[in-house]
């Protein structure tokens, strides 16, 4: 990665985790069904397995992550800081 690629990354990460954070925190409320407690507890599990995907620098889950919690200027920036280099590796 070069450039700001790791700070924007880290950036995505965080904020995929806090979303995971909340959310499994969301779903110990008291008034929910137990089966929308589950759901949530999977989505969070999911959004936690996905961050550590793109940790492990998978530009398909960075992306994931950026639909997923509208974080439309970070995949910008990501897109672009990482084209130039997804184009040398398919040029290969």
């Amino acid at each position: 990665m070069t450039g700001n690629l790791p700070t924007i990354v880290a950036a995505i990460i965080t904020a995929a985790r806090d979303a995971a954070a909340d959310i499994e925190y969301a779903s110990t409320e008291e008034n929910l069904t137990a089966e929308r407690a589950r759901a949530l507890k999977a989505l969070a599990d999911n959004l936690y397995a996905t961050a550590f995907q793109a940790e492990e620098n998978d530009p398909e889950a960075v992306r994931f992550l950026c639909d997923m919690l509208g974080l439309e200027k970070l995949l910008a920036a990501f897109d672009a800081q990482c084209g130039p280099e997804q184009s040398q590796t398919s040029s290969r």
